[in-house]
């Protein structure tokens, strides 16, 4: 299965195969095949068909009438738009009308109450529209509306988008908002949801994409937004005790400034496979590495931009299939900031390169993170860093008697992180045990590993970390 690296891009894909079982498709049916009447086949083509083939295609043919009707569209749209409680609670509420593809999706409770923003609790409403047109052309808007009691301000975003190229994914995106916004994704749990994480935004965003030719993505955006420090924003009572018991970091009180940033993505798969079907692309995946490149440019003075720097990354991943020996996924990447010595010093502390710290007991995406890093670190300077998991599957367990019945599966990898300003090299290894599980109808994977680290710095004392994975029925994928 192809793995779409939403981590890095933005791209989606209606990824529907196995990679290794499709190594030659590239397949185009004409937008008007699936209209065509058994008197127009029967006289375009050159060879007859066999009876068993004749069969099979009024099978295809008795089974695509079902998948189209009125009864059974209406039977679909009954079930999705079903309200459940796990619905309200967890996952949200929406409801679809395949007929005419359009979806209108609610966040879920636990999406819409947020207790650890600043000032205290904050309320939201927020959600999405879509609608697909007859051409595979489609709109979506995005938007939110939070509302903070104990400060009584509002805050909220809205976005629309409009992927006018469907068998490029070529669409056209803007944004604005004002917004708390977190200054890192890659942080410790505990901190992550600190003041010292949180800045306020306020900013217009417009982004397209596009595939260039074959298998090569191109995404350009423009972030125009003021970046407010939170440092005098006052915590609630009850947020000021957990700052002081957790010693989360406090706000870094720094001057209001003014961003400016051009962003250029692309991402490469060498020798995609695809099919187009219904006015879209389908990406079946590739045998080779994904490739990506990230260049970001802060223009000086542009619309009263206070930031003026050059950032390249450069980054690889894949995923390989050892016949009945399990799977492995590995992912590399480097970068740095460009310019002269001034230029990089300068740098603002929130649009610097980041490296998630470990939580105490926690397994976290071990593509993206090392697992026992003792703090968070950001960096304008060159960096690396490197990940590889391999699943056995039952290759190893499966082989021992009793010890198969309990469906234990042996799991191991590493990691390799390497940033020259702070001359830090750290390397972690782990080696585990997973299991899959079902709760309802989600699919589950719980682990634990032992893990052991060298660096340059003290070591830790607990090596014993616990994973929880969640199986992605869109994408067919696990996380990691």
């Amino acid at each position: 299965m192809a793995n779409t690296r939403t981590n890095h891009t933005d791209y989606q894909f209606d990824l529907e195969f196995d990679k290794n079982e499709f190594k030659n498709v590239i397949m185009t049916y004409e937008d008007d095949a699936f209209d065509k009447d058994s008197l127009y086949w029967a006289q375009t083509r050159p060879i007859q068909l066999k009876p068993e083939e004749l069969k099979f295609i009024m099978q295809q043919d008795s089974i695509a009438q079902v998948l189209q009707s009125d009864e059974y569209i209406d039977s679909v749209n009954t079930v999705y738009n079903k309200i459940t409680v796990w619905d309200v609670l967890l996952n949200g509420v929406g409801f679809r009308n395949r007929e005419k593809k359009q979806e209108i999706y609610f966040n879920s409770l636990i999406n819409s109450v947020h207790f650890m923003r600043l000032g205290g609790v904050r309320y939201s409403l927020g959600g999405y529209y879509s609608k697909e047109f007859e051409n595979a052309k489609k709109i979506r808007f995005d938007g939110n509306l939070d509302y903070g009691q104990r400060l009584q301000n509002i805050k909220g975003f809205l976005s629309a988008e409009f992927t006018f190229l469907p068998k490029k994914f070529g669409s056209f995106k803007v944004g604005g908002g004002n917004v708390y916004d977190f200054v890192t994704f890659n942080e410790s749990i505990v901190n992550f949801i600190g003041p010292g994480n949180q800045v306020e935004k306020t900013y217009i965003e417009v982004s397209q994409r596009l595939e260039l030719f074959n298998g090569l993505y191109g995404r350009l955006s423009f972030d125009y937004s003021r970046r407010e420090s939170v440092a005098d924003t006052p915590l609630a009572p009850w947020q000021q005790w957990l700052s002081d018991t957790l010693d989360w970091p406090p706000p870094i009180d720094y001057a209001t400034y003014t961003v400016s940033i051009i962003e250029l993505e692309f991402l490469y798969r060498f020798k995609q496979k695809y099919i187009i079907k219904r006015g879209k692309k389908i990406v079946v995946g590739t045998q080779f590495p994904e490739l990506r490149l990230t260049y970001k440019a802060g223009v000086p003075k542009l619309f009263g931009s206070d930031v003026n720097f050059n950032f390249i990354e450069l980054g690889a991943s894949d995923e390989i299939t050892f016949g009945t020996f399990g799977k492995m996924k590995w992912d590399v990447e480097a970068g740095t900031f460009l310019g002269d010595q001034n230029n990089i010093n300068n740098v603002q502390y929130i649009e610097q390169k980041f490296f998630r710290g470990s939580d105490l007991f926690f397994f976290s995406n071990p593509l993206q993170t090392m697992q026992l890093l003792d703090s968070t670190f950001n960096t304008a300077r060159p960096y690396f860093q490197g990940f590889v998991i391999h699943h056995f599957n039952g290759a190893i367990m499966n082989k021992i008697p009793l010890i198969t019945r309990l469906k234990l599966e042996l799991v191991g990898g590493g990691g390799i992180m390497l940033i020259k300003d702070l001359d830090y090299r750290h390397l972690d290894f782990y080696a585990g045990i997973e299991r899959k599980f079902k709760i309802r109808k989600q699919l589950l994977k719980a682990a634990i590993f032992y893990v052991v680290r060298e660096n340059n710095q003290a070591s830790v004392n607990f090596n014993f970390k616990f994973g929880l994975d969640f199986f992605n029925s869109w994408t067919n994928t696990w996380s990691w």
